[in-house]
């Protein structure tokens, strides 16, 4: 194809381009606020002009055209890039101030849901000392005989130190933030479903504590989950809340239609569920590399405690400056 028809049949394409890149530098120019939007075929039309180039060197057009496009071709890449940044700035702030500011939001479901769990949770814990057969009844037998191998004598931690951190870390993650997604997406079923998963998971954790007291492990075992218990344990909770999100909005649209209604709760909680991904990822590191460790029992209780103000600190004053 010469020069002149592809110019031709390219050009209403290469102007799109340029009213997209202009679109989003006046944008930018305005300050407008809220997260970064970007122009729906800004990425399109960037692959587009990309090939473009590509052919004219390949065909040797002329220097002018190439330089042009080259010109656009750098132009669109230094503003996706920028968008980029911008949106990683906003998962920031929303992590930062936006989350706790959701969840404060929503404080009455947060106490609720931590009701749930702590009712049942330390009710088997209690079990576990003076009707130990609940206990028994309820857990696997493979799930005690492995926590007599892991927490029966200080050895049994041994082999979960630093040369299998990572690992400890990647299986931590992908275990926890399933229960964190079980349990949101039970709010499907008008929130009902949720909140079984988190009174499930509180019978079972419960039953778990109630059994280290049984088999007198606590001098290993509470150490252990001192430090990450407080983010691994409020995150089941809030993504409790995230799947009422979504049961609430179709038991009760409020005046909406029950479409739209399930479509805003769904958007609400699924940040709810984000941000609970969140803790549940710092929940991991601490549990792969710092809850193993051979730091003396005191200092684990001291920083899981610690760590517990920080968690109620931060969903309880971040972001505050900021609320309407």
């Amino acid at each position: 194809m010469k020069q002149g028809a592809f110019e031709a049949s390219r050009r209403p394409l290469w102007d799109a381009f340029e009213k997209e890149l202009d679109r989003k530098v006046r944008r930018s120019k305005r300050g407008e606020g809220g997260a970064p939007v970007e122009p729906a075929d800004l990425p399109r039309l960037y692959r587009e002009v990309s090939r473009d180039l590509g052919l004219a060197r390949d065909r040797a057009y002329g220097s002018a055209l190439q330089e042009e496009l080259n010109d656009w071709v750098l132009r669109g890449h230094q503003e996706l890039y920028r968008s980029k940044r911008a949106s990683l700035s906003g998962i920031f702030g929303f992590l930062a101030f936006g989350f706790p500011i959701l969840v404060r939001q929503r404080a009455g479901r947060f106490w609720f849901c931590t009701a749930i769990f702590c009712i049942p949770f330390f009710l088997m814990w209690w079990a576990g000392s003076v009707a130990p057969e609940w206990v028994l009844g309820l857990l696997p037998e493979s799930d005690m005989q492995g926590m007599n191998e892991t927490f029966g004598s200080s050895e049994g931690l041994q082999g979960r130190s630093a040369e299998s951190g990572f690992r400890m870390f990647a299986f931590y993650i992908r275990n926890n933030v399933g229960i964190d997604f079980r349990v949101f997406a039970g709010g499907i079923l008008a929130g009902v479903g949720s909140l079984f998963f988190l009174g499930f998971n509180a019978f079972y954790l419960g039953a778990v504590f109630g059994y280290i007291t049984i088999a007198g492990h606590n001098d290993q075992f509470l150490p252990f989950v001192a430090g990450h218990g407080s983010f691994e344990i409020t995150a089941i909770w809030i993504s409790a809340m995230g799947g009422l999100e979504v049961g609430m909005a179709w038991i009760a649209p409020g005046g909406k239609t029950r479409r739209y209604a399930m479509v805003e709760g769904a958007r609400t909680g699924l940040k709810l569920l984000g941000g609970a991904a969140f803790m549940t990822t710092i929940a991991a590191v601490i549990e792969g590399f710092w809850s193993p460790s051979s730091v003396p029992v005191l200092v684990k209780y001291w920083v899981g405690g610690s760590l517990w103000v920080v968690v109620a600190l931060y969903l309880a004053f971040a972001g505050r400056s900021r609320e309407a």
